[in-house]
């Protein structure tokens, strides 16, 4: 089916025409409108998607939800995937998404919640998380599922040092090397202020 072929309602067999309207669309908890032209029951009122139309919909409706809310659009999470030389799978492994999910972010018909858009901002302006995620979820070049948690601590200077403010226990099993040890509570973790932006807000 094309968007021109239907001419009859499947729900009341009321004439259907092509018209411009405003489509309720949910994604997840939340529901906007999306403005377009849309073959629509003149007797019932329900509206029709030809199988191209959906993506457009669900782009445009994931459109404006990034934008109230803030968040990474389409092109800035592929950036961010490529400069830390990733494949879509192995990209979904380190932030421990589902298969496809980074696809669909990067096509625009889905987008993340705002816990996943702080990770992704962390993993763009720190690379020792990055280095750690990746040591954590990733084998070197190989985007196969790798270390142990402590395994990827001694490799990453960010995560001794978050182990040791915060896992003492855990950190004091780790070997420990003078070139990467940091007092805790001397050591400060601020986010680059770029980095520190919500719903298009400057945070001191």
């Amino acid at each position: 089916m094309t968007k021109d072929d239907l001419k009859n309602c499947g729900l009341c067999g009321g004439s259907v025409a092509r018209i411009e309207s405003d489509l309720p669309v949910t994604i997840g908890r939340r529901r906007v409108s999306v403005r377009g032209t849309f073959a629509t029951c003149n007797q019932c009122g329900e509206s029709f998607l030809a199988p191209g139309e959906m993506d457009a919909v669900l782009r445009s409706a994931s459109d404006q939800i990034r934008d109230e809310e803030g968040l990474l659009g389409p092109h800035a999470i592929k950036a961010i995937r490529e400069s830390l030389g990733l494949s879509q799978v192995a990209f979904e492994r380190l932030l421990g998404v589902g298969p496809k999910t980074v696809v669909r972010w990067e096509r625009g018909t889905v987008f993340q919640n705002g816990a996943t858009d702080t990770l992704l901002r962390v993993v763009q302006f720190v690379p020792e998380a990055a280095s750690f995620l990746k040591a954590l979820r990733l084998e070197p070049a190989t985007g196969a599922p790798a270390r142990d948690v402590q395994t990827a601590a001694r490799e990453s200077t960010f995560a001794r040092y978050t182990y040791r403010a915060f896992m003492p226990a855990a950190y004091a099993g780790m070997s420990e090397s003078p070139a990467t040890t940091a007092p805790a509570s001397t050591h400060t973790f601020r986010m680059p202020r770029e980095a520190r932006t919500v719903k298009g807000e400057k945070v001191a």
